[in-house]
């Protein structure tokens, strides 16, 4: 992923403000699966997924194929390529940057 800087990415992108932003209903650390369709015989309400924001990382106890890290989260939940997802996150990250720099600390009372 020419220019962009994966571990960077990651390390600026908690999984949980991430799943939110996407959309996922998300309770404590667990969600509910983006592709609870997939579940057989489950509760499709059921909250199936769930985030260690130690490491970044999610994984759903029914879809095998629904995991990984937070790149991997945006990936599958938006069926886009790790390269986009990497892209969409790096965008996400230098938009925050520049919104805090610009508006941090503006409107208080100085002392």
């Amino acid at each position: 992923m020419d220019g962009i800087d994966l571990q960077k990415i990651e390390q600026a992108s908690p999984i949980l403000q991430v799943a939110i932003e996407l959309g996922i209903k998300v309770q404590g650390n667990m969600g509910r699966c983006f592709k609870s369709e997939q579940h057989c015989g489950a509760d499709r309400e059921a909250m199936t997924l769930f985030f260690n924001p130690s490491r970044n990382t999610f994984f759903c106890k029914f879809c095998q194929d629904v995991g990984g890290s937070v790149v991997d989260l945006v990936s599958q939940y938006r069926g886009i390529d790790r390269e986009e997802a990497a892209a969409w996150l790096a965008h996400r990250s230098e938009f925050d940057l520049l919104t805090r720099q610009r508006y941090h600390g503006k409107g208080r009372k100085k002392m």
